[in-house]
């Protein structure tokens, strides 16, 4: 009888500390994977991650962080997989449906992207970039009403974020609601004023309300942010050009030319404008520049220069 109860402690005892060390080597093996993730070695953390969740099965972090690994690695079908398993798992693991909707959003399969984005923000309900991708897929899906919810619950929750506010603007702006994406680019431009997206299509839809002056203002500041754009330099040409500040809506068409030497529409309006202020050699400079580029385009440059009394 007393052999069979120091056997019954002596191996209850052996369980505890074989357990106890088994706890221990995987809290060590996860650490090191955690290391190797911070140092970019993703296939090492991978393999610790993967000896991890043989001791650990049950935990959704290890198959997450293996997901993260492989898409660090640029293999998006194996982080597929392993967000799943974290979901298999953990049904209300946020971060990695967050995951699986990327996934599907980069591959622009947008009603399955919005369906996990949907799984995201249920578990994870205070998460503006999702319920922003969430309006984004809604939108791209033709689903165009409850895309609108989705950003406005997104500004809702981050009301001084740039981001949902852009992407509403965006969203208005492709279904012809050009006076609610101004106002929404207006806010986006406002938090964030070095903020290209914002200041852009401020400019766009400055100008397609006819105001002109906010519209210069705005393609000003998207040209510094990005002097390199033909077209931001064409379209700040243009609106110069509809206030008639002709001098310097050629500088801008020129600037835009210095870009892009055949760029066709620059050359058009740059020619229009020199017959504005009479300057007829030089009009007439950019029609044989345009001939060789775009005759079509230079047909109609030829047919504004006849109106004005040109040869």
């Amino acid at each position: 009888m007393r052999i069979s109860t120091f056997a019954a402690i002596f191996f209850s005892l052996l369980i505890f500390f074989v357990s106890g060390a088994s706890a221990q080597s995987a809290d060590l093996i996860f650490q090191h994977g955690l290391d190797n993730f911070q140092e970019n070695k993703f296939k090492e953390a991978i393999s610790d991650f993967q000896k991890y969740s043989a001791l650990v099965p049950d935990d959704p972090v290890s198959y997450y962080n293996i997901g993260l690994c492989y898409k660090r690695l640029e293999m998006p079908e194996q982080s597929l997989e392993f967000f799943r398993k974290a979901v298999a798992v953990r049904p209300d693991h946020a971060k990695a449906h967050y995951e699986i909707a990327g996934y599907f959003y980069q591959k622009k399969q947008y009603e399955l992207a919005a369906n996990a984005y949907r799984d995201t923000v249920r578990y994870s309900p205070n998460d503006y970039e999702a319920w922003t991708f969430l309006g984004n897929s809604l939108d791209y899906s033709g689903d165009a009403d409850n895309a609108v919810k989705a950003y406005l619950k997104a500004i809702e929750i981050e009301p001084k974020q740039e981001f949902p506010w852009c992407e509403l603007a965006v969203a208005y702006s492709r279904h012809q609601d050009i006076t609610n994406a101004y106002g929404a680019f207006k806010k986006a431009a406002e938090l964030a004023p070095d903020s290209l997206t914002a200041q852009r299509g401020l400019g766009d839809m400055s100008y397609r309300l006819k105001r002109f002056d906010e519209s210069i203002e705005a393609y000003k500041k998207a040209v510094s942010l990005s002097p390199g754009d033909k077209t931001l330099n064409k379209y700040l040409g243009d609106a110069y050009w509809q206030t008639r500040r002709l001098t310097l809506a050629i500088n801008a068409y020129k600037a835009a030319l210095i870009i892009d030497p055949t760029y066709a529409r620059a050359i058009y309006q740059l020619g229009t404008t020199y017959i504005l202020i009479n300057d007829l050699p030089s009009a007439r400079a950019q029609y044989s520049k345009l001939s060789t580029i775009d005759p079509e385009l230079a047909a109609q440059l030829n047919s504004y220069f006849a109106k004005a009394g040109g040869k």
